[in-house]
C-alpha cells in the first residue's frame, strides 16, 4: 500500500469522524448502548427513515473501517492486527476486553458491522466482539474512535507517510 492510499484512508476516517461530530445527537441518545439501540429496530423488513443516532453510528462504523485497514497495514496484516483486537485467542476477561477496546476498537466494530473474516475461532471472536461492544455507549464509541484516530494518525505522521495537515487532530 502506498502513501497516497494511506493518506486517503486517514483523510476519509477523519471525514467520517467529523461528520459524526457535527450531527446534533442528543445526550440521551449518546448514553444509550448499542445493544439497547439495536433492539429498537423494527423487524418487519420494511424500510424506514434512518434516525439521527443511526446516522451517527454509521459514520463511526465508516470511520472504523478505514482505521481498521490502517491498523492492519501498520501491523503487517490482518493476523497481526487480530492479535491486538482479540487478545489471548479472544478469551473473555475484563483485561482482554479492555485492551481490545482501547487498542483496536476499530477492528472490533468493522468486524461486527461488515467484514468479519472466516477463521478457526470465528464463533469465539463473535462472542468476544459482542461482549466488548454491547456495554459501550455511543459516547464511549466516539471517544474511543477519536483516540484511535489520533494514535494512528500520529503513527503515520511519525513515519512521514502523511503530513500534519492531512492527519491533523479531529474537531
Amino acid at each position: 500500500m502506498c502513501d497516497r492510499e494511506l493518506t486517503q484512508l486517514i483523510s476519509t476516517a477523519k471525514h467520517y469522524l467529523e461528520a459524526a461530530e457535527t450531527l446534533p445527537v442528543s445526550q440521551d441518545d449518546l448514553v444509550r448502548t448499542v445493544s439497547t439501540n439495536s433492539k429498537l429496530w423494527a423487524e418487519d423488513l420494511k424500510p424506514y427513515p434512518l434516525p439521527l443516532l443511526d446516522c451517527y453510528s454509521a459514520h463511526l462504523a465508516s470511520c472504523a473501517t478505514r482505521l481498521a485497514t490502517i491498523h492492519e497495514i501498520l501491523k503487517g496484516g490482518t493476523a497481526e492486527a487480530w492479535k491486538v483486537a482479540y487478545p489471548n485467542n479472544a478469551i473473555i476477561t475484563d483485561q482482554n476486553l479492555s485492551e481490545a477496546i482501547t487498542n483496536a476498537i476499530e477492528i472490533l466494530l468493522r468486524d461486527n458491522v461488515a467484514h468479519s473474516e472466516i477463521s478457526r475461532n470465528a464463533r469465539q471472536k463473535a462472542k468476544f466482539r459482542k461482549t466488548a461492544l454491547d456495554k459501550l455507549t455511543f459516547d464511549d464509541m466516539h471517544k474511543h474512535h477519536r483516540s484511535r484516530y489520533q494514535k494512528l494518525a500520529d503513527e503515520l505522521k511519525a513515519q512521514n507517510v502523511v503530513s500534519s495537515k492531512t492527519a491533523g487532530p479531529s474537531r
